[in-house]
C-alpha cells in the first residue's frame, strides 16, 4: 500500500475527493473505489487522481518506524522509549518540582557543579530569592559601603527546609536580617539581625518552616 509523501500529492487527493465524493463501489479514474478507512482512501485515491510520490508500506518486524524524506527510519516508541545521540528537551523553570523531564542544564542550576558553591555578587541590599538556595551571597572589596542582606520570609519564599545560604563579606559590614521568620545564633542561643564584620563568613541552614540558625566567623 503506497502512501502520499509530498504536500503537492496531497493537495491532489484532497482536490480530487472534494470533487468526486467517494463511496465504497464508486469509480475514481476507471478504477473501483474499495477503501472503507481513512488511510486506505487516501492512498487509493492518490495512486488514482496521480498523486504520486507514494512509498511502500513499513517493515513488519515490530519495531516503529517513521518516514524521513522518502524513506522508513527507526523512530523511537512514545511509551518507554530508548533514545541514543544527544536528545534535548525544553529547560524547566528554576525550582520546578513535577514529572516534567530534568536536562542537565536546569539540574547544574538547581544543585551547582559537585564541590563548587554558586555565587551570587551583590553591591545593593538584598533579598534573597529561591534560586539562592545553596549559594554564597557575596559582597566584595568594590563595594565600600553597609549593606543589608536579608532572607526572606517562608510566606514570600517558601525555601525547603535543609536549604542552605552563605554570606561573605569582604569590606565596610553586611547586616544578616531575615523577614518576619526567626533566625538563632548558634552558640549563644539569641535571636534576631547579625551584622558580619569585613573579611567574614557565615552560613544560615533553615531548620524548620520558619526558622533558621547562623553560624560563622567575625559574625556578631
Amino acid at each position: 500500500m503506497a502512501v502520499i509523501d509530498t504536500e503537492n500529492g496531497m493537495r491532489n487527493v484532497i482536490r480530487r475527493a472534494k470533487l468526486d465524493r467517494f463511496e465504497p463501489g464508486a469509480t475514481v479514474a476507471g478504477s473501483t473505489f474499495k477503501s472503507t478507512n481513512v488511510q486506505d482512501a487516501i492512498d487509493e485515491v492518490g495512486a488514482a487522481a496521480g498523486g504520486g510520490g507514494g512509498i511502500t508500506d513499513a517493515p513488519s518486524d515490530g519495531t516503529t518506524y517513521g518516514r524521513n524524506n522518502a524513506a522508513w527510519v527507526n523512530v523511537a516508541p512514545l511509551n518507554s522509549p530508548t533514545l541514543t545521540g544527544t536528545p534535548a528537551a525544553p529547560t524547566a523553570a528554576p525550582g520546578t518540582n513535577t514529572t516534567q523531564i530534568a536536562t542537565t542544564a536546569f539540574v547544574v542550576s538547581a544543585v551547582g557543579t559537585p564541590g563548587v558553591i554558586p555565587e551570587n555578587s551583590e553591591i545593593v541590599n538584598y533579598t534573597t530569592v529561591l534560586s539562592d538556595a545553596g549559594k554564597f551571597i557575596f559582597h566584595p572589596s568594590t563595594d565600600n559601603n553597609a549593606r543589608t542582606f536579608t532572607i526572606d520570609s517562608n510566606a514570600n519564599v517558601a525555601f525547603p527546609v535543609g536549604t542552605v545560604i552563605s554570606f561573605v563579606n569582604m569590606i565596610n559590614t553586611v547586616t544578616i536580617a531575615i523577614a518576619a521568620d526567626t533566625m538563632t545564633l548558634a552558640g549563644t542561643g539569641t535571636t534576631g539581625p547579625r551584622t558580619l564584620a569585613a573579611n567574614g563568613t557565615c552560613t544560615a541552614l533553615k531548620v524548620d518552616t520558619t526558622s533558621w540558625i547562623i553560624s560563622g566567623t567575625n559574625l556578631t
